[in-house]
């Protein structure tokens, strides 16, 4: 079975740091998110996710660590889908 929990982020939160272990499946309901890499101290930007997005769907089919990191980009409001069992 899985559970649906909503969670607000602050504008500059991290949601998702690379090494990470991936448990949820991410949707972006509200905001925007950034996804970024650090490479030998260096920031880079990859991409920016608006609301209907969906981030980690790897996670449910056991998928270990996250690679990229993810912030919020002003208020952001996102749902995560756990495969933990009830």
């Amino acid at each position: 079975m899985y559970k649906l929990r909503t969670k607000t982020v602050e504008d500059g939160g991290l949601i998702l740091r690379a090494g990470d272990f991936i448990k949820s499946t991410i949707i972006i309901e509200a905001g925007q998110v950034e996804v970024f890499s650090i490479f030998e101290g260096h920031e880079f930007k990859l991409d920016n996710l608006y609301r209907g997005s969906i981030i980690n769907q790897l996670a449910m089919m056991n998928i270990d660590k996250s690679v990229v990191n993810i912030r919020a980009v002003g208020f952001c409001k996102i749902s995560l889908l756990d495969s933990s069992l009830l």
